[in-house]
């Protein structure tokens, strides 16, 4: 739809993760790379990205928080949100 099509016209993933969530989602730096977003939140993100385009770095990280996640994803600052969310259920 249209989102897809504003990706793709952009030429990259907006991907919204926390950027301190050790495993999941960290920026940290290596000699190789430099600054660089490590962890299985980020590798999601990289699949989506590899997907759409053919290359898991077409991508931008865009750190979010519990009360930005929802707002960015709605309003267009994110593509994809890939951020831990729990459901509580009640009885």
């Amino acid at each position: 739809g249209m989102s897809l099509a504003r990706v793709q016209e952009r030429g990259e993933v907006l991907c919204g993760t926390k950027e301190d969530f050790p495993c999941f989602s960290e920026m940290i730096w290596t000699d190789e790379y430099g600054q660089r977003w490590i962890g299985f939140d980020v590798d999601i993100c990289r699949a989506v990205a590899a997907a759409v385009f053919g290359d898991a770095d077409a991508i931008e990280f865009i750190e979010v928080d519990g009360k930005t996640r929802f707002t960015y994803l709605i309003d267009g600052t994110i593509d994809v949100l890939v951020l831990l969310v729990l459901l509580s259920l009640e009885s």
